[in-house]
């Protein structure tokens, strides 16, 4: 299953209540932080954070998610993985998604897409 990942909490480096700020940031990363989110606002995906789980009373989508979690059948998505993404890949998944291409053609094309965009943007290696 492929994955958004999680929000992300940054401190400025120019604070000056840095080691406030990291405890803050641990807690939010925390199972404790979890559940006191959960409290107040349903999760729309598994947390990941080892040993934190949803409360029974989240979406039935949710509760579809956490086998794939549990069982390390996940991947995030694309964007998390690469520091490219062509500029074709929503018209290329369509294509895919309709079957006027074949996964094996829509992955071939999107191969194409990302290195057109690298040598555009003069990446080395391209």
């Amino acid at each position: 299953m492929t994955v958004w990942m999680p929000g992300a909490a940054y401190i400025y480096k120019e604070s000056k209540h840095i080691e406030e700020a990291k405890q803050f940031v641990a807690y939010v990363a925390s199972v404790e932080g979890t559940k006191a989110a959960a409290a107040v606002s349903k999760p729309t995906g598994p947390y990941v954070i080892e040993g934190a789980t949803v409360p029974d009373d989240v979406p039935t989508l949710v509760k579809e998610m956490l086998p794939y979690f549990e069982n390390n059948r996940t991947a995030p998505a694309l964007e998390f993985v690469s520091p490219i993404k062509g500029p074709s890949l929503e018209q290329i998944t369509v294509e895919v998604g309709a079957g006027i291409k074949s996964a094996v053609e829509g992955a071939e094309a999107y191969d194409r897409d990302v290195e057109k965009q690298a040598k555009q943007l003069g990446l080395e290696g391209w």
